[in-house]
């Protein structure tokens, strides 16, 4: 069973309201910035599902850091792991991470660390393959 919280943010330049869909026995979002965290990351998730055959997924929390998901997939048959960090405005990229979900695309070219992926929410939105929509910054 799923339940929703409505969640009222002002961040930046974004003020308004979002509905974030959450398992009944999960834990709510402790502030704005987590819900925009995981609605973003229920973003990458959606994507993943129908085009990663047999892919786990597994949102982490701890108290110390900021909520995260972990992916994992088979390619080729090579069990593969991503962390994935969705940083909002205002908050730095988790330098453990594989992947990075920006708000913007030209968040992402500036701010992911050099040799990692990095994706947007700009284009998780749009229609297309998820693979289409994840990138290397090389320098």
């Amino acid at each position: 069973m799923v339940r929703w919280v409505n969640v009222f943010a002002e961040i930046g330049q974004f003020k308004g309201q979002f509905r974030l869909w959450l398992p009944a026995d999960g834990r709510p979002p402790k502030d704005a910035q987590e819900a925009c965290r995981l609605a973003a990351l229920g973003l990458f998730y959606a994507l993943a599902r129908n085009e990663v055959p047999g892919f786990k997924w597994q949102v982490v929390r701890n108290g110390k850091s900021v909520v995260m998901a972990e992916m994992r997939f088979t390619v080729a048959d090579n069990a593969t792991q991503w962390i994935i960090d969705a940083p909002r405005r205002e908050e730095n990229p988790v330098p453990n991470a594989d992947v990075y979900i920006f708000p913007t695309l030209r968040e992402g070219k500036i701010l992911t660390p050099p040799g990692k992926m990095y994706t947007a929410d700009e284009l998780l939105f749009a229609p297309g393959e998820l693979r289409r929509k994840i990138f290397q910054k090389t320098t």
